[in-house]
């Protein structure tokens, strides 16, 4: 749950590398939406902008299942901080324990409904923004 800013590019990129599949959230969309969305997904991470703390820590009531929250700027103490985390890895390129495939997906793309709870699309490799015809 981020504003536009690199740490999102980053996160994007390490997921697809890594065959893992981005939930981006759109930070416009109520409390119940968004945490309907987390729960859906089954998300085992959320990295989020601190100014989003306040309804972070609001959604974690709902028992959403994530395992690691990382913030991008000045965590709150059940947060782990973002540039201090990716900092304690290796800088080397991974290799993938598997080619990452067509058919595994890399982004899931939810938007709201007219009626009822948020709708998703999941997105394969061939129809993210970097692809060309």
């Amino acid at each position: 749950m981020l504003n536009n800013c690199h740490q999102y590019m980053e996160a994007f990129l390490a997921l697809s590398k890594i065959g893992g599949l981005l939930v981006p959230l759109n930070t416009r969309l109520a409390e119940s939406e968004l945490t309907y969305i987390l729960k859906d997904s089954d998300a085992s991470i959320l990295v989020f902008g601190d100014e989003f703390t306040d309804l972070t820590m609001s959604m974690k009531k709902h028992d959403l299942g994530v395992r690691a929250y990382l913030c991008v700027g000045a965590p709150p103490s059940w947060a782990l901080d973002y540039e201090k985390a990716i900092g304690e890895v290796s800088s080397l390129e991974p290799e993938p324990a598997e080619a990452v495939e067509e058919k595994i997906p890399i982004s899931s793309c939810t938007h709201r409904a007219p009626r009822g709870l948020p709708k998703g699309a999941v997105l394969f490799p061939s129809q993210d923004f970097f692809s060309t015809p």
